[in-house]
């Protein structure tokens, strides 16, 4: 076969791979958008939609960090919409671009480091959650690789006209960044620290072409960046969330990005381990492919240090890392670059590295797609069937949360006006007690179906006590997640008395 042909073919066979690639991706994403809407969703539909009287409240007006910008301002063109996966639109669109320009980024080094880039970032378990969810974090993930796209762009070309074109994309991904999520600024300092490299190693240039150089390039960022401190984020209030420990946050994060099971007791080991290997990459990054470690570096490890330590949040998350995992699930593309160039061997190993991790997508990919963040539509339109037409008083665990998604689906869901939620600390007598309580249920094993405790089932009851009155109720019907991330399973306890129910439907 002639070699032009057996190039031609293998480009055709390269596109078609890529192509498919990435299509599985957004589809992907597209899947995982067609859930329930969850909490924290509500939450951010209702600060934009009845807290802002004008579109410009959403910056100067709600200062929440339940707020997320550019996300608030779509929920607001769109107004109440009952078809509610219409808000997760940017989201998907966002992690969509995402693996888009990591690919483009990744292919101008090699075609085996874009093969690599697209499924490492395409199919990440977290990386798909948070880009189909009605929040700030898709948007954020995607112009986080679009900026990282131009910046590369910058540091590479020379003509004054494509620089100018960069530039504007450069300015316009960070904005837009900065306005989707607050943790954009990580990579925005990566991006600063990156370029002072570059720019003052010019060697064509003098030392004020140099800076005129790196204040051309982040004018605009950094206007932006201090417009949006004195408006938004020095009076921001924090709304609340899980405090878990660093520790704790970063094994979560190994976990669901790599499926890791039954390793808990091991987790110090694991992290640490972890941790050394991803300084060797950098390492090995710097020596091979130079001064982009730099941005690594910063972006991924050393910009969050600096902001928890300068701006502690009350509440951690794994969430506030998001743009750090993104941007490590990019570094490993160049050791399986690196692999794959070496030797038939290392192209067997990285074949091998990424194998093992789609595997591991199996871990909570499949029960999230098929469960999402939980059942809540079903649970309402089960309680509201229950009930001859005659009110349902409704309590549970958690107040707030109840109250959020209860009003939220009322509002969607035909002949449930007769649910009305009471707050389990208002309950002072007989006849404020509830006929249902809600139990919300969040961690659990990847492996337990259905994410639901392991004692729950038909004889379940449990003895609640109000205001000194102890009731007993028995368990109903439970309404299970995928288990981990956002979201929970709903167990539907109803008290004993309460005679007016019609038969459960099971």
């Amino acid at each position: 076969m002639p070699e032009q042909v057996l190039k031609f073919i293998q480009r055709r066979a390269y596109a078609i791979t890529c192509s498919l690639l990435f299509l599985a991706a957004v589809i992907v994403r597209i899947l995982a958008a067609r859930g329930d809407f969850a909490m924290d969703e509500i939450w951010s539909l209702r600060l934009a939609t009845e807290n802002a009287q004008h579109i410009t409240d959403i910056i100067f007006k709600i200062k929440h960090d339940n707020n997320h910008i550019l996300n608030s301002v779509w929920m607001y063109v769109l107004g109440p919409q009952q078809i509610w996966q219409l808000y997760r639109i940017p989201a998907v669109i966002g992690g969509s671009l995402c693996v888009l320009f990591s690919f483009l980024i990744a292919r101008r080094q090699s075609r085996a480091q874009g093969i690599a880039a697209l499924i490492l970032t395409g199919f990440c378990f977290p990386l798909v959650f948070y880009s189909s969810e009605a929040r700030g974090y898709g948007p954020m993930l995607g112009f986080a690789m679009i900026s990282f796209y131009a910046m590369t762009r910058l540091i590479d070309e020379s003509n004054p006209r494509v620089l100018l074109r960069h530039a504007i994309l450069f300015w316009s991904a960070v904005v837009l960044g900065l306005l989707s999520h607050l943790i954009f600024i990580y990579i925005y300092i990566g991006f600063v620290t990156w370029s002072l490299q570059e720019f003052f190693t010019q060697k064509d240039k003098s030392r004020i072409d140099q800076a005129k150089s790196f204040i051309y390039v982040h004018s605009v960022p950094i206007i932006a960046a201090i417009f949006l401190y004195h408006f938004f984020v020095k009076s921001i209030t924090v709304g609340g969330g899980p405090n878990d420990s660093f520790l704790f946050i970063f094994f979560q994060i190994l976990i669901v990005t790599f499926g890791f099971r039954g390793l808990e007791q091991h987790a110090f080991v694991l992290c640490s381990a972890v941790f050394v290997s991803f300084l060797i990459l950098l390492w090995f990054i710097r020596k091979a492919y130079g001064n982009v470690w730099i941005f690594f570096t910063m972006g991924i490890l050393i910009a969050p240090a600096l902001v928890l330590i300068l701006f502690p949040f009350p509440h951690m998350s794994m969430r506030y890392f998001i743009p750090s995992l993104l941007f490590f699930m990019y570094t490993l593309s160049y050791f399986i670059d690196f692999l794959w160039e070496r030797s038939l061997m290392g192209k067997i190993i990285a074949s091998a590295i990424l194998l093992l991790f789609l595997f591991g997508q199996t871990t909570y990919l499949p029960n999230f797609l098929k469960y999402g963040r939980g059942r809540f539509e079903e649970a309402i339109r089960y309680i509201s069937t229950l009930s001859n037409g005659k009110p349902i008083k409704i309590s549970s665990d958690s107040d707030f949360r109840t109250d959020l998604v209860l009003d939220f689906y009322k509002e969607r869901i035909k002949n449930s006006e007769n649910l009305d939620h009471v707050a389990f600390f208002s309950i002072k007598d007989e006849k404020d007690l509830p006929d249902i309580f809600l139990i919300h249920f969040f961690r659990c094993a990847p492996w337990d179906t259905g994410c639901l405790p392991h004692d729950v089932n038909e004889d379940t009851t449990i003895t609640l006590s109000f205001n000194g009155r102890h009731c007993q109720f028995s368990y109903l019907k439970s309404f299970p997640w995928h288990g981990i991330l956002s979201g929970c399973s709903w167990i539907i306890l109803k008290r004993e008395g309460a005679v007016f129910f019609s038969e459960p439907i099971s």
